[in-house]
């Protein structure tokens, strides 16, 4: 079973008629098949027949965004409860593992219009600016007093980070293992730093990471 966003009461009429046949196109693209299923006003259940190569959260997950995608495209227009960014994540690939990481900031500010961008930046090696308040050095721009970094490097490499006074860092290590100041961390760890000056980091193996500079 999975409900709207809000569990608004949205699928009945067009919308109904609408979304049957989208679920089964959209499961048939991950080689599942909806044998049972049925939508009231706030929510849907299914039974679903899912191959041993997807989990049921990544088939359930690909049919909740990419269903809430059609939906926004086709009746976005005319519906106010479909203003804002709608989003979905998940592989388009049968055969390539994807890795996601997905990291939420609060906006310093309430009653935004809703934005979306995306950028792909090559890797660097060192630390690369990629979100920032200003968009400065072309990263993308976020409403926050926030800066955000992608840091590489190689097997024992080093770099330095400056610590600004009154700011506080935090690091994610996604991928390899890094130390920080000896002290190690490995991809799925993370650590806040809250002193002043510059800080270490050493690359105990190939290493990637996400650093944020925050207020």
């Amino acid at each position: 079973m999975f409900v709207p966003k809000g569990r608004k009461k949205e699928l009945y009429g067009k919308v109904r008629k609408f979304l049957g046949p989208v679920f089964h196109e959209l499961a048939g693209q991950r080689r599942s098949q909806i044998l049972e299923g049925h939508m009231v006003q706030d929510h849907v259940h299914m039974l679903i027949w899912i191959p041993p190569k997807y989990s049921v959260a990544e088939v359930v997950g690909y049919l909740k965004g990419k269903s809430a995608i059609a939906v926004a495209r086709q009746f976005g227009g005319r519906k106010r409860n479909f203003n804002g960014v709608t989003h979905s994540e998940y592989n388009a690939s049968d055969m390539d593992p994807l890795h996601f990481l997905q990291m939420w900031i609060t906006p310093n500010q309430r009653s935004l219009t809703p934005g979306y961008q995306q950028k792909r930046f090559e890797p660097t090696t060192g630390v690369q600016l990629i979100a920032s308040p200003d968009g400065r050095d072309g990263s993308l721009v976020i409403h926050q007093d926030t800066k955000l970094y992608h840091v590489v490097l190689e097997s024992e490499q080093r770099t330095d980070y400056r610590v600004v006074p009154g700011r506080t860092l935090y690091l994610h290590v996604f991928r390899g293992a890094l130390a920080v100041h000896d002290e190690p961390l490995h991809a799925g760890d993370g650590a806040t730093l809250t002193q002043e000056g510059a800080i270490q980091l050493r690359a105990q193996a190939d290493a990637e990471a996400l650093l944020f500079d925050l207020p």
